[in-house]
């Protein structure tokens, strides 16, 4: 049993790349073009007339078997605990790089943006225990019998382009409501699954002709659709695509996305217009047909006592097709397999397998579909007082149990805040993985840099942990202005009939 765990992992292994939701930084008021991948509609009335994120990565994993200490060297097996408790497992391994990517208020109610990111991960869900068993302790599982095995692993890396739209839909002085869309353009870098919804085996040993004794799997029964993109495509991109590269040209894979988000706003009571400074809420005021909103020099200052957002997140699919492409959806009964056939097999994954399961050309395809990590998120930010706040998010998966493609994994979170325009501090507290594993994490903004966690005691290996989780990132705000700093042109709003908040 023991050779069937490399040979199950070198589907996750076959290119080499390496997440959570940046939960500390997404919802504060300063996030730019962060809080797009929340909300599209956070934008548009941003307390930034613009926004460039230079360069920000992140990084998470996360599992619900296995815990133990996290380090690079001197860390036995005997370190770590399994947990079985009949239910089926899973593994996350996420990550996302974004660079010059940018945000522009063009008007007190309109916003525009521009991201570039590359996302990349490996995800195994729906992995029944028995499989989990194998794979973690192989020594132990010689001889055995398992019925019932399914799984669904996925390895993909992409690039996507995305344009934000963002802009006040209605404001009163009681609430405000705004809206955004976001269309990406996605690039498939590479992909690549396979997936069981059955799977029933026994293993035992024999002698072969030679004399030598070899271990053969008894096949029961076995349903495997999988399907990668060789390396070579890549390779190729990478020596013929130039410049054009950087924003998906000749990658493999290609496809559409779009999210949608709309936020409301309870707005806190009017107070009046102070002598030389004027607080507008974070919503501009629309102001009638004819009047003009004259831009001042006071500080734009937060004026909402609760805010709820709801969006709609990665809608779409990539398409890889071509010679560089392998797609397969077999099903044998009855079939013997030596293992000792899968000896050396990372090179050539799916030859070794159609070889060992007897697959004709005829079953081989050269295109498939791998989906966006469709996802619904739902978010509550509640203004204690002063620079005081307090977030709640849940993001819910909409992907079934076999789909194919990335998939962003569910959870629920509270996350405290004090929040200026240099400095802010987030402590993030979340059922995060599927709401399997509670997690403190932590978010620093000083200056033009920021670093978190949605995972400290992972990141820092305090004790055994499920996961880990780091982002950080550099960016240059521009902050937006007021719209009135007098209380002469704060009248002259009223008489046009402009509603002005403090």
């Amino acid at each position: 049993m023991k050779k069937i765990l490399p040979f199950l992992l070198a589907f996750a292994g076959l290119y080499e790349v390496n997440a959570q939701q940046t939960l500390g930084l997404s919802g504060s008021n300063y996030s730019g073009t962060h809080g797009i991948f929340l909300n599209p509609a956070s934008i548009a009335d941003s307390r930034m007339s613009f926004y460039l994120d230079l360069f920000s990565a992140q990084v998470g994993a996360s599992n619900n078997y296995v815990k133990g200490p996290i380090g690079f060297s001197g860390i036995e097996k005997e370190s770590f605990t399994v947990k079985n408790n009949g239910k089926d497992k899973y593994l996350n391994v996420q990550g996302q790089a974004q660079a010059f990517s940018f945000m522009v208020k063009m008007s007190p109610v309109h916003s525009l943006a521009l991201t570039n990111r590359v996302r990349y991960g490996i995800t195994a869900n729906n992995v029944s225990e028995g499989l989990a068993k194998i794979i973690w302790d192989s020594d132990n599982n010689d001889y055995s019998t398992f019925q019932g095995i399914h799984f669904n692993l996925n390895m993909n890396a992409y690039k996507e382009t995305g344009l934000t739209y963002a802009r006040v839909i209605k404001t009163t002085p009681e609430y405000s409501l705004k809206g955004g869309i976001t269309i990406n353009r996605v690039a498939g870098i590479t992909s690549a699954h396979i997936t069981s919804k059955e799977m029933s085996f026994s293993s035992y040993d024999q002698t072969n002709e030679q004399g030598e004794t070899e271990t053969i799997l008894d096949i029961q029964k076995i349903q495997l659709q999988y399907a990668y993109v060789q390396s070579e495509a890549y390779d190729n991109t990478l020596d013929n695509g130039g410049f054009g590269t950087f924003f998906g040209k000749g990658l493999p894979g290609k496809g559409w996305g779009v999210n949608l988000g709309a936020t409301f706003e309870k707005l806190e009571a009017s107070t009046g217009v102070s002598e030389g400074k004027h607080k507008l809420d974070s919503l501009r005021m629309v102001h009638k047909k004819g009047a003009k909103l004259d831009l001042g020099n006071g500080k734009m200052t937060n004026n909402y006592k609760y805010r709820v957002g709801f969006s709609l997140m990665d809608v779409g699919s990539m398409r890889y097709s071509g010679n560089y492409v392998q797609s397969y959806d077999i099903t044998r009964t009855n079939t013997k397999i030596s293992l000792d056939s899968l000896d050396g097999s990372t090179d050539d994954i799916a030859g070794t397998l159609n070889n060992a399961l007897g697959v004709t050309d005829s079953e081989k395809k050269t295109s498939f579909s791998s989906s966006l990590p469709t996802a619904i998120q739902l978010s509550f930010d509640y203004h204690i007082k002063g620079k005081l706040y307090v977030n709640a998010v849940w993001v819910q998966s909409l992907k079934g149990k076999y789909a194919l493609g990335m998939r962003q994994p569910s959870l629920l979170a509270v996350t405290p805040r004090l929040e200026m325009r240099w400095f802010e501090v987030a402590v993030p507290v979340g059922l995060t993985g599927n709401y399997k594993n509670l997690t403190i994490g932590t978010h620093i903004k000083a200056g033009i840099l920021h670093f978190g966690s949605d995972n400290i005691a992972g990141l820092l290996g305090m004790g055994k942990t499920s996961g880990l989780d780091v982002y950080t990132g550099i960016h240059i705000p521009i902050f937006a202005k007021n719209t009135q700093s007098k209380s002469k042109s704060s009248k002259r709003e009223h008489s046009e009939g402009v509603p002005t908040r403090e």
